[in-house]
């Protein structure tokens, strides 16, 4: 497909993607975007065509709706990937999404601060991916920490190597699960006091004009840990427990 066809096609998808976005977490982001003029959008608002814009102040990328992205202290919640059923657990990760991905005999570790070449599932685009090892940081009390949790942030990049195609970053392909196979919570841009939104992944086009995108990946961790048996994940697709085609450890 040239780079005229895979634009209209792409912008084409966009606007119908985009009448998905005014709903909460659980609406999916935009399959693809046309351009490199980033539209900064958020797994729970609209998007727009304009160049990306993100202030000091975080937007939130997943929505911080207590009642969608509950305290990880909550013994109500449960989430079942694969066969994985988890519920609240003290002292345990805890996660609430409905967008998250599992560890299986498919998925291809390596270890941290390795590239491994992926494949988004739409947009045909072959993309180097680098993951660095998670930096624990305290992040006090304020939701969605407390005494016994903290961040775990992880430093990801992508680079485009195949000659065209697009793919569209978002922070819902990837998750972390311990060494049990529980998965953590991700912290959104607009509920965590540790990284900066506009430092966070967005979602993002990578596409003729923009080859290259990075950013920071937070997820909710319990105290006092050995974080190298965690396991952090992508894949394309990443809905409902998903096993991850890529994961990174050590």
């Amino acid at each position: 497909m040239n780079t005229m066809r895979q634009r209209t096609l792409a912008a084409a998808v966009v606007a119908v993607a985009t009448l998905g976005l005014t709903g909460c977490q659980d609406s999916a982001p935009p399959v693809a975007k046309s351009t490199a003029s980033s539209t900064s959008s958020t797994d729970g608002g609209s998007s727009s065509g304009s160049s990306s814009t993100s202030s000091d102040t975080p937007s939130p990328t997943e929505s911080s709706s207590s009642s969608s992205e509950s305290s990880t202290s909550s013994s109500s919640s449960s989430s079942t990937g694969g066969a994985v059923t988890q519920s609240s657990q003290a002292g345990a990760c805890n996660n609430t999404s409905s967008y998250f991905i599992v560890k299986g005999g498919n998925t291809k570790v390596a270890k941290y601060g390795a590239t491994q070449s992926v494949q988004g599932d739409t947009g045909n685009a072959t993309l180097d991916l680098t993951v660095s090892k998670g930096e624990a940081k305290d992040g006090g009390s304020d939701y969605p920490y407390d005494a016994d949790t903290q961040a775990l942030v992880f430093d990801v990049k992508f680079k485009r190597t195949s000659s065209d195609g697009f793919y569209v970053a978002t922070p819902l392909a990837f998750s972390l699960v311990d060494e049990s196979g529980r998965n953590c919570a991700r912290a959104s841009s607009g509920s965590n006091n540790v990284v900066l939104g506009k430092d966070m992944i967005d979602v993002e086009s990578i596409n003729d004009d923009k080859t290259e995108y990075g950013g920071k990946v937070v997820f909710v961790v319990p105290k006092n840990k050995d974080y190298s048996k965690y396991t952090f994940l992508w894949n394309g697709d990443y809905k409902g427990g998903t096993e991850a085609g890529y994961g990174w450890q050590g």
